[in-house]
């Protein structure tokens, strides 16, 4: 039986796994996320890190250098055009914070967890190692 993955998902968790099977999480704890599938096959997904400091201007364009780079360090967001195959999600991603993404397919393995969904990376590469990441979500 297919479970209907349409509509939002907000973050429970954001694990990433090593080739031993250890867990760590690279964001940090307190994070904040919602994934979000269109019947039409758009989705979109944003992930951050809580409690990231605020600008010293309130002004977007003032940040400085170091301000832009933590926030964006602890923060990802992308949107694409996705097709759903049996338990495989593969995403034409068109727009991404991270410009290497553009033009890509990710893919994720669906799988569910109780009522959570769990989209599962094949292996992405995390300061020179590759890593499976878990991102666990739950309907809002």
């Amino acid at each position: 039986m297919t479970r209907e993955i349409f509509g939002a998902w907000d973050l429970v968790a954001l694990e990433t796994e090593d080739g031993n099977g250890n867990l760590s999480h690279p964001m940090g704890d307190d994070l904040s996320g919602r994934i979000i599938f269109t019947p039409e096959g758009y989705m979109s997904a944003t992930i951050m890190s809580n409690g990231r400091p605020a600008f010293a201007a309130n002004d977007l364009m003032a940040g400085t250098v170091e301000e832009k780079a933590r926030a964006t360090d602890v923060y990802m967001s992308y949107s694409a055009k996705y097709r759903q195959d049996g338990n495989r999600v593969f995403s034409n991603v068109d727009i991404s914070l991270l410009p290497n993404w553009i033009g890509t397919t990710q893919e994720r393995i669906l799988s569910f967890r109780g009522d959570n969904m769990v989209l599962t990376t094949l292996g992405i590469p995390l300061d020179g190692k590759i890593y499976t990441t878990h991102a666990i979500w739950r309907r809002p």
